[in-house]
C-alpha cells in the first residue's frame, strides 16, 4: 500500500467517523423531538380531557356516568381531538373495573394492542437512536392514561391512544436523506483525500527517488517547490547528498590507494568475512597459498586451501573468538608440495565474538633466517676483527721488546759486557709470544663436534664440581624435567667451567653461584649463571669476549672467549647482564638439537650484500 493511498484512507476514515458521528447525532435528536412531539400530543389531549371531566362532574354530581355521556363539550371536545388531534387514534373512559363509559377504540381494548406511553419516552432518552429507530420506523400504538380520583376514590381512567404511523414517512425520508448526504460527503472526502495523498506523496516520492539515486552512487538534487517541512526536508536531503558523495569519493580514493598499498607489499594479505569467504587476496598471497589456482577471491577459505589445512584453522577459531593473532609460526605445503614457514598475524573487522570479517598477514621466514643469517655472519666477522685486533696487540708488545733488547746487546756486546740479562728478557718474551700464539691456535682451530645426547644438569655439576677456589657454594636448580642435548659435551664442559671460574673469581671471599637450567620456548634450554662478586664496570662490560681481554692480574683473556666459542658453534646465544657491587648474570641459551656447525651465509647472499 502506498503513501498516497494511505493518506486518502486516513482521510476519509477520519471524515467518515465525523459525518457519521454528526449523522447519528442529528438522526437521534431529530428522531427524539419527532417521538416527543407524539408524546407531547398525548399527555396534552389526555390533560385536557381530564379538565372537561373535571368540570362535568363538578357542575352534575347526581349521576356522574350520565353526566359525562351527556355533556356536550365532552363530546365535542373528544370528537375534536379525533379528528384534527396529531397522531390521536382514540380517546376513551373507562372504569376501574374495565366498563366503558365512552369512546373505546373499534373492536374494543383487547383489539388494540399498544405499549405505554412510558415505553416510547425511554427509548428517547436514549444517546444511540437505534432503539427509536425501530419503534418509529413503522406503525406502533402508545396509550397514555391519567387516573380520575373522585372524592380521593378512583373514579375512572382516562386513555388517550397515539400511533406512529402518521410520522413514519417522515422517519423513513429523514434516514434516507441523513445517508444519502453522508454517502455524498464520503465520495467527496474520498477524491479530496486523493488529491492530497497525491499532492503529499509526490514531494515524498521525489526523496525516495533521490535516495535510490543517491544509494546507486549518482548525484542527485531534489527539486520541491513549498517551502513547508517538505521543502525543508528536501534542502536538507541535498546537502546530507553532497557531503555523502564527498565521503564516498573520499572512501573510494582512500581504499584504492589502500589496496594498492597491499597488492604491492612483499607479505601476503588476505581479507576474509564472516563466513570466511575471501573477499581480497594480493598477489604475494595468490602466490604463497595456492599458486596456479586461479583467482582466489570470491571463494571460501576452506575450498580455496582445504579443511585441515593450519591457516584455514587459525581463521575459523579468529573468527569464532573475535580476538587477534600476532607472529604466530605456521608450516604448511602448498599445491606443490613445497614447505612454508611463515609468520601469521590476525586482525578482526569488529570487536567481541562473531566478528565481521578478518585481516590477515603472512610474512614469509626464508628471507627472515636469510637475513638474520647475513647479520649472525657479519657478528662473526666484527668478532674476528676485534680477534685480530687483540692479537696484533699482543704480539706487537713482544716484538717491541725484542727489538729494544737487540739494540741493547749489540751496544753491550761491543763494550765486552755481559748478555745473561738481556738473553733472559729475551726468552720471556718470546715464551709471551708463545702463550699468544698457542691460545690464537686454540680458538681460531675449526672445530668438528662430535654431537651426542648430553645431560645438561648432569654436565653443569660436573663443571661445578671442579671449581678450584675455596668458600665457593654452587646451588644447582632445575625447573622440570629437561631433555637432553645434541651437544659436543666436552666442549660444553670446558665452555661452563670457564664461565663458573670467572663467577668465584669475582667473589676472592666466597660467595654462592646460582645455576638454574629451565626448557623456554623455542625447545631451547635455557642455563642462568648468577654470581654475588664485584661485577663488572659498564665500559668493560661490551669486551669481556675480546680475545686477550682480562681484568684479572693473574688472567690471560682466553676464557670466556673460548666459551663464545663454544656456545656459537652450538648455535647458542649468550649474554651477561652485571651491576657494580652486585654481582653478575650470565644467560646462555642452547638449541635441544644442533644442526651442526655454525652455519654459514650461502655465497649468493654475501655477494648480494
Amino acid at each position: 500500500m502506498g503513501l498516497r493511498t494511505k493518506l486518502a484512507g486516513a482521510f476519509v476514515l477520519l471524515l467518515t467517523t465525523a459525518v457519521l458521528t454528526a449523522s447519528v447525532v442529528d438522526l437521534s435528536w431529530t428522531l427524539a423531538k419527532m417521538a416527543n412531539e407524539v408524546i407531547d400530543s398525548a399527555n396534552a389531549v389526555a390533560a385536557e380531557l381530564f379538565e372537561q371531566v373535571r368540570n362535568a362532574l363538578t357542575h352534575n354530581s347526581a349521576d356522574s356516568i350520565d353526566a359525562l355521556r351527556d355533556d356536550p363539550g365532552l363530546l365535542t371536545f373528544i370528537q375534536s381531538v379525533r379528528a384534527f388531534g396529531p397522531g390521536v387514534v382514540f380517546i376513551s373512559i373507562e372504569r376501574p373495573g374495565g366498563e366503558s363509559v365512552m369512546g373505546r377504540p373499534a373492536g374494543g381494548m383487547a383489539s388494540f394492542r399498544a405499549q405505554p406511553i412510558d415505553a416510547l419516552s425511554r427509548a428517547a432518552e436514549r444517546t444511540l437512536p437505534l432503539r427509536l429507530l425501530g419503534a418509529m420506523w413503522r406503525e406502533h400504538s402508545y396509550v397514555a392514561a391519567r387516573p380520575v380520583m373522585v372524592n380521593n376514590q378512583p373514579f375512572a381512567v382516562i386513555r388517550v391512544g397515539v400511533s406512529t404511523g402518521l410520522i413514519a414517512d417522515e422517519v423513513h425520508f429523514l434516514v434516507w436523506k441523513i445517508f444519502g448526504i453522508s454517502i455524498a460527503i464520503i465520495l467527496v472526502a474520498a477524491g479530496a483525500g486523493a488529491a492530497i495523498g497525491d499532492f503529499l506523496s509526490r514531494s515524498v516520492r521525489a526523496i525516495a527517488g533521490g535516495v535510490e539515486q543517491l544509494a546507486a552512487g549518482e548525484e542527485v538534487t531534489v527539486t520541491i517547490s513549498s517551502r513547508d517541512e517538505l521543502g525543508n526536508l528536501a534542502d536538507l536531503f541535498n546537502r546530507l547528498s553532497r557531503q555523502v558523495l564527498s565521503e564516498r569519493n573520499r572512501w573510494e580514493n582512500e581504499r584504492g590507494g589502500l589496496f594498492k598499498a597491499l597488492r604491492s607489499m612483499t607479505d601476503a594479505i588476505l581479507l576474509v568475512d564472516a563466513d570466511s569467504t575471501v573477499l581480497f587476496a594480493n598477489s604475494e598471497a595468490q602466490a604463497r597459498l595456492k599458486p596456479g589456482a586461479g583467482a582466489v577471491e570470491g571463494r571460501m577459505l576452506t575450498l580455496v586451501l582445504g579443511p585441515r589445512h593450519p591457516l584455514v584453522r587459525m581463521v575459523e577459531g579468529a573468527l569464532a573468538s573475535g580476538t587477534e593473532a600476532h607472529d604466530v609460526a605456521l608450516e604448511f605445503e602448498d599445491s606443490t608440495s613445497q614447505k612454508n614457514q611463515c609468520l601469521v598475524s590476525i586482525f578482526p573487522l569488529s570487536r567481541g565474538r562473531g566478528a565481521a570479517g578478518l585481516l590477515i598477514a603472512l610474512r614469509d621466514l626464508k628471507p627472515v633466517a636469510e637475513l638474520e643469517t647475513v647479520v649472525e655472519y657479519s657478528s662473526h666477522l666484527a668478532r674476528m676483527g676485534g680477534l685480530i685486533s687483540g692479537v696484533a696487540h699482543q704480539i706487537r708488545k713482544p716484538l717491541n721488546v725484542l727489538s729494544i733488547r737487540l739494540e741493547w746487546m749489540r751496544q753491550d756486546a761491543a763494550q765486552g759486557m755481559p748478555l745473561g740479562a738481556h738473553i733472559e728478557s729475551i726468552r720471556y718474551e718470546i715464551h709471551r709470544l708463545d702463550r699468544v700464539i698457542d691460545g690464537l691456535l686454540r680458538f681460531m682451530r675449526p672445530e668438528r663436534l662430535e654431537l651426542m645426547p648430553v645431560d645438561i644438569a648432569e654436565l653443569l655439576r660436573e663443571a661445578g664440581a671442579q671449581i678450584s677456589s675455596p668458600n665457593i657454594v654452587v646451588d644447582y636448580q632445575a625447573v622440570g624435567v629437561l631433555p637432553k642435548l645434541d651437544a659436543d659435551r666436552a666442549l660444553l664442559a670446558e665452555a661452563f667451567r670457564n664461565i663458573f671460574q670467572n663467577a668465584a673469581d669475582a667473589m676472592p671471599q666466597g660467595g654462592k653461584i646460582t645455576v638454574r637450567a629451565a626448557l623456554v620456548p623455542g625447545r631451547q634450554i635455557e642455563v642462568t649463571v648468577a654470581d654475588c662478586g664485584c661485577g663488572i664496570e659498564p665500559d668493560q662490560l661490551d669486551r669481556i669476549f675480546d680475545l686477550y681481554f682480562t681484568t684479572k692480574p693473574t688472567g690471560n683473556g682466553v676464557g670466556l672467549s673460548l666459551a663464545l666459542r663454544a656456545i656459537d658453534l652450538h648455535q647458542g646465544t649468550i649474554e651477561v647482564d652485571s651491576k657494580v657491587g652486585r654481582g653478575t648474570r650470565v644467560c646462555v641459551r642452547l638449541p635441544i638439537q644442533t644442526v651442526g656447525a655454525n652455519p654459514q651465509p650461502e655465497p649468493e647472499l654475501v655477494q648480494r650484500l
